[in-house]
């Protein structure tokens, strides 16, 4: 990246990211980026290991969890998201959770078919609520008479 680093702005007039093939490590923190067809061009980048992608607007509508899965599904490179490394079992279940995640949705990303050649159509989960109950019922039996 010496080309690059001592820049403290780059900006991109145009989808075609070729530009930056070369580019291992990518900080994308608090970028306004609101949408998943942003994120898939990052795929393009054929040589991005280490993302960063921090506070932007489109994480307001998934979890944690969902937007982790998301993103290591999409980018298939990827080695390392936001400083953890990504392990060959945490990539096929990110690669599991976007197919169940698309496969009940009409619009899919591209990298959509080549996942379910890879694994075959997963089953969706079912979802367990582990959250403990507020209130109990208590029933109290006295055998004593009188």
């Amino acid at each position: 990246i010496p080309l690059f680093s001592i820049y403290l702005y780059f900006f991109f007039q145009t989808n075609d990211l070729n530009c930056l093939n070369g580019v291992r490590r990518l900080s994308l923190n608090k970028c306004l980026i609101d949408n998943w067809s942003s994120i898939e061009h990052l795929a393009d980048i054929n040589t991005l290991q280490d993302l960063r992608i921090i506070a932007i607007p489109l994480w307001k509508e998934y979890t944690n969890d969902e937007h982790f899965h998301l993103i290591v599904g999409r980018i298939p490179q990827l080695k390392i998201l936001n400083g953890s490394v990504i392990s060959a079992e945490q990539r096929e279940q990110s690669e599991r959770f976007l197919i169940r995640y698309y496969d009940v949705r009409e619009i899919k990303p591209k990298i959509f078919t080549r996942l379910v050649k890879r694994h075959g159509h997963v089953e969706q989960l079912c979802k367990v609520d582990m959250t403990p109950k507020k209130y109990a019922v208590i029933v109290v039996i006295c055998e004593e008479t009188g």
